[in-house]
């Protein structure tokens, strides 16, 4: 396989999603991002990030392909975290200095 791998290329397996009709692998995936935009709690979040984990298992695509196609946008995850941390509001307040409040 070819070491340049870009988020969202098809690696072909013999799994069950990719023998999935892609209509309905299109409808899963507009699903779980309602999912994921509706989830507030930690415990709502845990679930749909095991839910994740259970289907790239399925998929029998190596996890070093996954991380390879996030790498690149790692610092912008990792600067949108940070954000969140900094800047949303409500909840118990963990750190504060100055506007800034970790909740």
């Amino acid at each position: 396989m070819d070491n340049r791998v870009v988020l969202g290329m098809y690696v072909p397996t013999k799994s069950y999603f990719h023998r999935l009709d892609p209509r309905a692998k299109l409808l899963v995936v507009c699903w779980y991002v309602i999912l994921v935009f509706l989830a507030t709690r930690l415990v709502e979040n845990l679930w749909l990030t095991l839910v994740l984990l259970v289907m790239m298992l399925i998929t029998r695509v190596p996890f070093k392909m996954y991380w390879r196609g996030l790498k690149p946008m790692a610092w912008v995850i990792a600067f949108t975290v940070i954000i969140q941390l900094l800047f949303s509001s409500g909840g118990h307040t963990y750190w504060q200095w100055g506007p800034m409040h970790v909740t």
